[in-house]
């Protein structure tokens, strides 16, 4: 059995199953409508690693009180 994939990887799969697809389902797409996954796969990414930040950085202030 593989490992559980990492990183935008599984966030990418997590998004796929949320909306009922999957990889198969994408590829089989229109590339207009994958992008527009891709797009909101990226989004969703960025704001994963704003929240990520944001902890380290309060992690830090705390450390420091």
């Amino acid at each position: 059995k593989p490992p559980p994939p990492k990183g935008p990887q599984r966030i990418r799969e997590q998004f796929l199953k949320e909306m009922g697809l999957t990889e198969d389902d994408v590829k089989a797409m229109p590339p207009e409508k994958q992008q527009a996954i891709n797009d909101k796969i990226s989004d969703l990414l960025k704001q994963k690693e704003a929240v990520k930040q944001a902890e380290i950085a309060l992690q830090k202030q705390e450390s420091q009180v």
